[in-house]
């Protein structure tokens, strides 16, 4: 049987492959492992070697992934003894004195700084002080300093263990991205509250690039004079509480990395466009910087044409790139994104200057063998695998990229003709560029981000016009305020320049909101596929691309063995959705899911045939997470497509409502299920009523009585409000809603009663029996009713709460009402979401839980 090619990586690139799939084998065996096999294949099928050296190859593969999975294996087990060594009284949340050592402190949107503190020590009253094992993930609000690197502080901050959401066994990812990095803790304060006090500075380096930054952000971030730097408080500080512009906002991130001053709205609009990783410090701007270089060394042979006798101008360009990047990296703080991203275009420039050809695949292995070997546990991380599935992608197409053609009658083309034709070719590579870009990267952006902007001409325009124009406008700015104060031109100059290049950037923000106006950015959720999925996508891709280089050689016959591989590869990608939706299609369970939202509710009930309706959708406060977007959406879109009969709000409350306003704006929807009080949060009614109205979504105000139809035999039945009912408060308007299959009453969803309301069911004299309670108000003592229970008669009772919550959910008196009627009390902030199913009407459920 005919067998494809060997991809042509080197021995040891493709033993590389094999350590990067043990290093992930702990986390993902079977994806691993499916990795393994496929390499193999690829190893052994190759006709580019003799067949003693191909099955040596294939050992040491073997060999080398057992030896990553040996490491994976060890490091995950001593990750779990150091969190069991975390003290028991960090359990109970207090508020201690800390002190610790500064090991990363990084700005976010929002006015946040986000710090990560090692070397913990806990100081009494005393003075003593208790080694702490574990690092402390710290997110400050409104901080009053921007500290140093390596700097020691002390505060006093409420601690809490790491504790993420958990709708998957094994959490979110959250959790174990935070522990690979040693982090145990976690905090949260705003302003001055936390009492912190620096007791160092940063070094050298970190002084140096604080100096530099200070005039950048006094030329730049106060333009207009919203903001001005106080040196004595290492920070930023506002005049008459005036914001900084989106312009002057973008450009600090885009040249220092600073995203402290970006706005929610400026962060949703970049996502809605597709272009939010232009303004996160990443490759994208290390490569507009060694395009910089290679301009400088355009100039500098325009200026001294006998440099290149010298230094041949890809050296040049090389040599300057690498300078740059370094500088970049200096800059930006040697974020983990920008070292990893520096490293790779670091390898690019040596290969150039050594003269290799196959520059980007083998600059990208030598970057992972550094990055991997360094720092193995970071192998996982998302924005590493987005780099390298990136770069891969460019790899991958760069020998398809159109080259210059000569004239048809061999002559010189005019000059105008040849600037014609290198625009085009530049706008033809670029749109393969991020064609190839987009479609390696495809799975992950699905899986990671729950949905796909579709607009790529954002991305055509925005980044050519970013790399071209604004990066060298901001660093010649950076250029100009780096030198010394008393040159007063050169700083004048500075803030001009920089002003120019914030002001480009307005109108190019401005640009995309009225192009979002106008309706340009649509969003699309998709299923996400699993692991095998990804694995079958990117065969495909491999596939395509070693059949369009037999067709580039004349050759158009497809060997046997690559049909066979590309049926795998369709096998793979297809099956897990395919067979899921099949699944729920034939099935004739009922299901209830009481999802992790924290201190919020959300429920899924799914029942015959696949429908599906949910009831809430949990919501947060935050404008920088959304509870529908990053936690709703991605457990119902896990191989099943983005469809409800139902979606019901029981009362118009955040914690219940905003993260519903997501599924409703994407998904398809049958119906909107609402009572009748308004939303509490104008906001909120706002968005909520626009979408409505958009969308055209059937709108029905239910009533006790009203039934909600999801199969046959299976409902809703509303208990309540009646149409004559008095709340007084929004909870005690909640719709509450009682799941019958087939005449047997399988769950109460009271939402956030409270005492009048239970008191107004119990006299309308319903049946609300059910098997299964939801508590209601997330367990409040507020509407804690034994009479209640007892009418209820359930076997299961489920609170829905944030770990460690200021009210303390559910309440002490939940769990003694619990408790005397030997009624078993799940919490998801202890259990994760807890999903029950019933076979058939009268079978006890099958519960299950994400944690265990």
């Amino acid at each position: 049987m005919d067998r494809p090619a060997l991809v042509p990586l080197l021995g040891w690139q493709q033993l590389l492959l094999a350590a990067l799939a043990g290093f992930l084998a702990a986390a993902a065996p079977w994806a691993a492992g499916l990795g393994l096999v496929l390499l193999l294949w690829f190893i052994i099928g190759s006709r580019a070697a003799p067949l003693r050296h191909r099955v040596a190859l294939a050992v040491a593969a073997v060999a080398v992934f057992g030896l990553g999975w040996a490491w994976s294996f060890h490091t995950e087990q001593a990750r779990q003894a150091e969190a069991a060594a975390a003290p028991a009284w960090v359990e109970q949340g207090p508020k201690v004195r800390l002190r610790g050592r500064i090991a990363e402190a990084v700005t976010r949107p929002g006015r946040r700084l986000r710090i990560v503190l090692d070397d913990l020590e806990r100081i009494h009253q005393d003075g003593s002080a208790e080694a702490m094992p574990g690092a402390l993930r710290w997110t400050w609000l409104d901080p009053p300093v921007i500290p140093a690197e390596g700097a020691h502080i002390v505060a006093t901050l409420r601690l809490r263990p790491l504790h993420g959401l958990a709708n998957q066994p094994g959490g979110d990812g959250y959790e174990q991205y935070w522990r690979s990095r040693g982090v145990l803790y976690t905090a949260f304060s705003v302003g001055d509250k936390a009492e912190a006090m620096l007791l160092s500075r940063g070094d050298a380096l970190w002084e140096a690039r604080l100096a530099v930054r200070e005039k950048v952000f006094r030329h730049l971030i106060a333009r207009g004079a919203p903001w001005t730097w106080a040196p004595a408080a290492d920070t930023w500080q506002s005049q008459d509480g005036a914001a900084v512009s989106p312009g002057g906002a973008m450009a600090a991130a885009l040249l220092l990395g600073e995203r402290y001053f970006l706005d929610a709205g400026s962060m949703t609009l970049m996502k809605r466009a597709d272009l939010a990783h232009s303004v996160a410090l990443s490759g994208l701007h290390v490569a507009c910087m060694a395009l910089i270089g290679a301009g400088l060394a355009f100039l500098a042979g325009w200026l001294w044409s006998g440099i290149y006798l010298r230094v041949p101008r890809a050296r040049l360009a090389a040599l300057l790139a690498c300078v740059l990047a370094l500088v970049y990296v200096w800059l930006g703080g040697g974020s983990p994104s920008l070292v990893r991203a520096a490293v790779m275009f670091i390898f690019f420039g040596i290969l150039l200057w050594m003269g290799r050809r196959s520059v980007i695949i083998d600059g990208l292995f030598l970057a992972l063998a550094v990055i991997c070997f360094t720092t193995p546990e970071l192998t996982g991380d998302l924005r590493l695998v987005l780099s390298a599935a990136s770069v891969a992608g460019i790899a991958c197409v760069v020998p398809f990229l159109p080259g210059p053609k000569p004239s048809g009658d061999g002559s010189p083309k005019p000059r105008w003709r040849r600037w014609v034709d290198r625009s085009w070719r530049y706008l033809l590579g670029f749109l393969l560029v991020t064609l190839a870009v987009h479609l390696a990267t495809l799975p992950l952006r699905v899986w990671y981000f729950g949905n796909l902007p579709l607009n790529p001409l954002a991305n055509i325009i925005w980044l050519p016009l970013l790399g071209g124009l604004i990066m060298p406008v901001l660093v010649l700015g950076l250029a100009l305020a780096a030198l010394p104060w008393s040159w007063g031109a050169a700083q004048y100059a500075a803030a001009h320049v920089l002003g120019f290049g914030a002001t480009l950037l307005d109108g190019m923000a401005a640009g995309l909101r009225w192009l979002d106006g106008h309706g340009f950015f649509g969003t699309v959720v998709t299923l996400r596929p699993t692991w095998p999925s990804w694995v079958g996508w990117w065969l495909l891709l491999v596939l395509a691309l070693l059949w369009l280089e037999r067709r580039r050689s004349g050759r158009d016959h497809l060997p046997r063995g690559w049909q066979a591989l590309a049926c795998v590869g369709v096998a793979l990608m297809v099956a897990p959705p395919a067979l899921a939706g099949i699944q729920a299609m034939r099935s004739e369970a009922v299901s209830l899911t009481i999802l992790d939202v924290g201190q919020g509710q959300s429920v899924l009930v799914e029942g015959p045939g696949g429908v599906r309706a949910l009831v809430d959708g949990g919501g947060f406060r935050s404008d920088f997470f959304d509870a529908g977007e990053d936690v709703v959406s991605p457990y119902l879109t896990r191989n099943r497509l983005p469809r409800l009969a139902y979606a019901v709000v029981s009362h118009g409350h955040t914690d219940h409502l905003k993260g519903l306003l997501f599924p409703l704006r994407l998904y398809d929807v049958g119906a909107f299920v609402r009572n009748s009080e308004p939303v509490a949060a104008q906001e909120e009614r706002e968005e909520l009523a626009a979408i409505l109205a958009r969308r055209k979504l059937p709108v029905r105000v239910a009533f006790a009585g009203d039934s909600l139809p999801l199969a046959e035999g299976l409902s809703f039945e509303v208990v309540h409000p009646s149409p004559e009912f008095e709340a007084g408060e929004l909870n005690d308007s909640s719709l509450v809603l009682r799941l019958v299959w087939r005449g047997h009453p399988l769950a109460l969803l009271p939402g956030d009663i409270e005492a009048k309301a239970v008191r107004a069911i119990l006299d309308s004299g319903r049946d609300i029996t059910a098997e299964v309670l939801i508590a209601p108000h997330h367990g409040g003592a507020s509407s804690v009713n034994m009479e209640f229970y007892r009418a209820v008669g359930p076997r299961i009772a489920v609170a829905s709460a944030g770990y460690l919550n200021q009210w303390r959910l559910p309440s002490m008196k939940l769990r003694s009402a619990m408790q005397k009627l030997d009624i078993p009390l799940i919490v998801t902030s202890s259990h994760g979401a807890v999903r029950m199913t019933w076979q058939a009407p009268g079978r006890d459920p099958a519960v299950q839980a994400a944690r265990e």
